[in-house]
């Protein structure tokens, strides 16, 4: 049994099997992006200069208003 004789006699199952593949292969790209990012922070530490401490962009501030 080749792979288009496969999908032809069982179009349910190579659906399912279609779809089972597509979300395994998203949560390893997940993942593979949570580890980087992981990385990432434990090298370089949380926040970048940019951010403050929950992500958002710093508001820059005048001297004069303190």
């Amino acid at each position: 049994m080749n792979f288009h004789q496969f999908i032809y006699d069982l179009p349910w199952l190579a659906a399912f099997l279609a779809c089972l593949l597509f979300v395994t292969f998203g949560r390893l790209v997940n993942l593979c992006s949570r580890i980087l990012r992981t990385i990432n922070v434990a090298l370089r530490g949380w926040p970048p200069t940019h951010l403050d401490a929950d992500g958002d962009f710093k508001i820059e501030r005048d001297q004069d208003d303190d």
